[in-house]
């Protein structure tokens, strides 16, 4: 997470999150794996498309980096 195009975006959540800059590491590790893992499972056709459970997957996301 050391990439210098990540920073300014890292910065600017943490700003307007109230996060810390581990807390806002965490939140986009916790994202982006879901994100992916999501987007495989959906090219692979193991699931079926829902944007709900999209939603709920990436809230669950975001409360466990909180």
């Amino acid at each position: 997470m050391e990439d210098e195009s990540l920073k300014e975006i890292l910065a600017m959540v943490a700003f307007h999150s109230g996060l810390s800059d581990d807390q806002v590491k965490d939140l986009f590790f916790q994202m982006f794996i879901t994100a992916h893992g999501l987007a495989s499972l959906y090219a692979n056709n193991s699931l079926v498309y829902d944007e709900e459970v999209c939603k709920r997957a990436l809230a669950r996301s975001f409360g466990m980096a909180r």
